[in-house]
């Protein structure tokens, strides 16, 4: 609902879906599967780039997402065929593994 209400992004994206919700000829072109593995929502912007976001919702909002334990991994090595991928979070940060990749 962030990028469908927020003022920053108000006509940036063309489509915002779920990921139940991507079109299976979409989920076929970047080689998506039907079970989420990582891609929470898909982004398509106006120049037909599609972002692959995965969400994460911490109740301590000063921890920081780990590479492992969070399984960021799942969103870079499933959201390969995106032109980008997001960690869209509630956290103040991401751990020294994942800040590298």
């Amino acid at each position: 609902h962030y990028f469908l209400s927020s003022p920053l992004f108000q006509g940036y994206y063309k489509h915002i879906w779920y990921f139940q919700e991507i079109p299976f000829s979409v989920k076929v072109c970047l080689g998506f599967l039907n079970i989420d593995y990582g891609v929470d929502v898909l982004l398509e912007d106006k120049r037909g780039q599609y972002i692959a976001v995965q969400c994460k919702f911490r109740s301590n909002e000063k921890s920081k997402l780990n590479w492992s334990s969070d399984k960021i991994a799942h969103l870079f090595a499933y959201g390969t065929k995106a032109h980008h991928c997001m960690i869209f979070s509630n956290v103040i940060g991401v751990d020294e593994v994942s800040s590298i990749q």
